[in-house]
């Protein structure tokens, strides 16, 4: 026995507290088996990869669906009190839960009706508050002097500006008190805006904004931005402090990103991929069983032997988990910085896709490469431990009766011609469980893949362009490229020479352009009833609510409903529509009356559009007569309204509004001056680089915005790839984990055999037959695999996915909707493909291995 290097005391393995002795042969043992070693410290590096890419990936979702609210919101501030005093906001300022603040001194609001969807503050400016809310300039700079003036790029499209420093532009505002004002300034600066933004500022300089206070006659107003120590619940940590400090009723607003039922829904899109982490746990624990699972004959005859000497049964499991910790000292690390890497480079797809934001290394934390370290260890650990664990207990003798089959007995075999079919198939029990684990593992990646797969060829783009309205090209005023901005009649960005240009393009196949006018409109008693009535019924989608309480949440249109019912006028939107964006304006069809394209050609009539229903209709219906600037039409057809074109918002005072169709020619012969506010066009074939020449100078036009069919098909594309991208990746991983089960198991039941192979040939089997016989053992273990795992696999992706797209589940991302449901097995042909040649090659070359010696020195027993 050996002595400690303390005082020379006998080490043994007796003493029950001695637990050195456990790491001193966990640590010989790793050096006695290297191959084993080895291939578990791969497998270790390889479940130590995937769960740093799906905890990543996981947490980088979940963080820019908070920033995308964040965004929204318009702030990084925790909390934004609005409207205090000087006293108001140093007090804030100094609450102990405060950790730091921003102040913006504001003059007022711009107050042109353009900019009813958003909140622009006239302010003094401020670099620290503008950090925070992103509105930097990007161009030019920060206000100095007085007149200047630094705005984003979205208000100086919404009041047809031009993208320019030096620009004199006179703006409307309103003071505190809500007095119209005009200034005249000068732009010094300007940034980009996120169409997502409600809210901005207008910069202007310290004395400026003192000088315009002074002569409207008003008090300061501060906004005040502050960060939390301990951000939680921050409505009611908002309403906490203003009640410590006693400051009454004091207007505030909270981050999105804060919000609870934002979070949860944050949450609720990163499980997705937590998801994919249990099939990492399930593959990487099943591998590394394999493995140990091969060698358990081995390790049982040392396990016997250390019982022998005393080892309990304490001391064994400590042994065999000292075992597998050893081994990832150097896998967990090493598979910690590829799989970071291999995140990195897929992540920025998957979260452009999902949020339509650019992951930064900000947004990252700690916490995923915790977790991915701390899942690889205890899977590291369990498939050790658990290959022996309930072997620990076991006396010497009842380990070496296990290894010698003593206690099982021997099924008498009925004598049989001997072949090398015979002699393959009955090496089919033999490693049952390294095995058997392989094939799971391969069954879960399978899964996995053929799951990942599925779901990609799903995704339709042509559905999407379908229901989006994508046009080859469209060309946008850019006063309502946003989704918060509302449509300038005046900016005219798109000019009638610009249409000519386009539309006399040789490339371009189908030409439509969209014009609209807002007009307050008077109806006749049988469209104020039929309107109202409709209203007024109860809806069968809402059960026992009438249709005007189920738009209760929006109180402009209620009251421009109220209106109607009071007075019969209206706010109607005028859409003059020619060429192909009729298609649209038609794509949901007609629900009452027919459409004649001819005689609607004639501008003797329009279309009314209502709300969809199948209960009614909500719009002048068919053969009514309408009168419009000066002239009564006749209504051909009540069509459903279809969304999404003309790009933009109508004013806040169209919340509620009965729109008309007619031809656009028709709209400009009553309103001479309106405006082009879209364009769509369709191209020849190979069309597209010769239109992309004609049109260079309008694409430039910053007054102008163009969107391309090709760029956002392919960034449909690009989601639906970053979607699916973390399992795809998972499931391929998965299925190098099963291989490597696989090529453990071939490996040690060739390279072990090699003295049993050498003693058939010394009874006379030929070198050939030999070939033959494990040829048969790998088509016999294939053919085992796939018929488990492939119909189990298949029938599990039939029913899975079915049921996937059925539930709510599936419907997480921003395209998610865009799916028509479709399955294949074609992951399913390719594994099994690959797993064939795997059983059908590798035999072969370690047996090539085992033949490189001659059949003596193969048959002689090693001391």
């Amino acid at each position: 026995m050996e002595r400690s290097r303390k005082g020379g005391a006998a080490m043994s393995v007796l003493d029950n507290n001695n637990r050195r002795v456990c790491l001193r042969l966990a640590r010989r043992m790793i050096r006695a088996s290297r191959v084993r070693s080895v291939f578990l410290c791969l497998s270790i590096l390889l479940v130590t990869m995937l769960y740093t890419i799906v905890f990543y990936t996981a947490d980088s979702v979940h963080s820019s669906y908070l920033l995308q609210d964040q965004m929204e919101y318009g702030s990084t501030s925790h909390i934004v009190f609005t409207g205090l005093s000087r006293h108001q906001a140093e007090r804030i300022s100094s609450h102990d839960a405060v950790e730091s603040s921003v102040e913006l001194h504001s003059v007022g609001t711009l107050g042109d009706e353009l900019l009813e969807y958003r909140n622009i503050y006239l302010a003094a400016a401020d670099e620290d508050y503008a950090q925070t809310v992103s509105a930097v300039p990007e161009e030019g700079h920060m206000p100095r002097e007085e007149g200047e003036v630094a705005l984003d790029t979205m208000t100086l499209d919404s009041l047809g500006l031009p993208h320019r420093t030096g620009t004199s532009a006179e703006l409307t505002w309103l003071d505190v008190e809500g007095q119209e004002h005009q200034t005249q300034f000068t732009i010094c600066g300007f940034w980009s805006g996120e169409n997502i933004h409600t809210e901005s500022c207008a910069w202007i300089s310290p004395d400026e904004a003192e000088k315009l206070r002074q002569e409207a006659g008003t008090g300061e107003k501060i906004t005040l931005g502050v960060m939390l120590w301990h951000p939680e619940d921050l409505n009611a940590q908002a309403e906490e402090i203003i009640a410590d400090l006693g400051l009454g009723e004091v207007a505030f607003s909270t981050n999105l990103s804060y919000n609870s039922a934002r979070m949860d829904t944050a949450d609720a899109r990163a499980v997705s991929y937590l998801i994919t982490a249990l099939f990492v746990v399930a593959g990487g624990f099943l591998l590394i069983y394999n493995i140990m699972a091969v060698s358990l004959h081995d390790r049982l005859a040392l396990l016997s032997s250390m019982k022998a000497l005393g080892m309990t049964p304490r001391q064994a499991g400590l042994f065999t988990s000292l075992y597998g910790l050893l081994l990832c000292i150097s896998s967990v690390p090493a598979g910690l910085l590829p799989g970071f890497a291999a995140f990195y480079y897929l992540a920025p797809g998957i979260i452009e896709g999902y949020t339509g934001i650019r992951l930064e290394p900000g947004m990252l934390h700690v916490w995923p490469a915790v977790a991915a370290v701390l899942g690889a260890v205890v899977t590291a650990w369990a498939g050790c431990f658990f290959s022996t664990c309930r072997m620990n207990g076991w006396m010497p003798a009842r380990i070496q009766a296990f290894l010698n089959r003593e206690y099982r007995g021997k099924k008498k075999r009925k004598r049989e011609r001997v072949t090398a079919w015979s002699m393959a198939r009955r090496t089919l029990t033999t490693g049952k469980r390294s095995f058997g684990a392989a094939v799971c593992t391969l069954l879960i990646a399978s899964l996995l893949l053929g799951s990942s797969y599925i779901r990609y060829i799903s995704y339709d783009e042509d559905y999407y362009a379908e229901e989006m309205y994508i046009s080859d090209y469209s060309f946008i005023d850019a006063s309502c490229d946003g989704d918060y901005q509302r449509y300038n009649e005046k900016a005219g960005n798109i000019t009638e020479e610009m249409a000519d240009e386009i539309r006399s393009c040789p490339e371009v196949e189908e030409y439509g352009e969209f014009l609209t006018r807002e007009v307050d409109l008077t109806a006749d008693e049988t469209l104020r009833r039929t309107v109202v009535d409709f209203y007024n019924e109860i809806d069968t989608y809402y059960g026992n609510m009438t249709r005007r309480e189920s738009m209760s949440g929006q109180p402009g249109w209620v009251e421009g409903l109220d209106t109607l019912e009071e007075t019969g006028n209206y706010r109607s939107v005028l859409i003059g529509a020619e060429g192909l964006v009729m298609d649209y304006v038609l794509f949901y069809g007609v629900l009452d009356g027919t459409f004649d394209p001819q005689a609607f050609a004639t501008g003797n009539y329009v279309l009314s559009v209502g709300a969809t229903s199948d209960e009614g209709i909500s719009s002048a219906p068919a053969g009514s007569k309408v009168e419009i600037g000066g002239r009564t039409f006749t209504v051909m057809a009540a069509i459903e309204d279809w969304g999404i074109v003309p790009a933009g918002r109508n004013s806040r005072a169209a919340e509620f509004s009965l729109n008309y169709v007619m031809p656009a020619d028709t709209l400009r012969e009553l309103y001479p001056g309106t405006n082009i506010r879209q364009i769509m066009v369709n191209l020849k074939e190979d069309g597209a680089a010769r239109f992309e020449e004609a049109t260079a100078g309008i694409r430039e036009d910053e007054g102008v915005s163009v969107h391309r069919r090709s760029d956002e098909v392919e960034e449909f594309r690009q989601s639906a790839a970053s979607a699916v991208s973390v399992g795809m990746f998972s499931g391929i991983l998965l299925l190098g984990i099963s291989m490597l089960g696989f090529v453990n198991v071939i490996m040690t039941k060739v390279l072990t055999r090699g003295r049993e192979f050498a003693l058939y040939q010394s009874l006379g089997m030929e070198r050939g037959q030999i070939r033959k016989m494990v040829l048969y053992e790998g088509l016999i273990q294939v053919a085992v695999s796939l018929l488990v795992t492939l119909p189990l696999a298949a029938v599990g992706l039939w029913y899975g996915m079915e049921f996937y797209y059925n539930s709510n589940f599936a419907y997480i991302s921003n395209n998610d909707w865009a799916v028509i449901y479709e399955y294949s097995p074609l992951p399913l042909f390719v594994i099994a493909f690959v797993i064939l040649l795997l059983f059908l090659a590798l035999p072969q070359i370690f047996l090539g291995m085992t033949e490189k010696k001659s059949v003596m020195e193969r048959m002689r027993y090693r001391e």
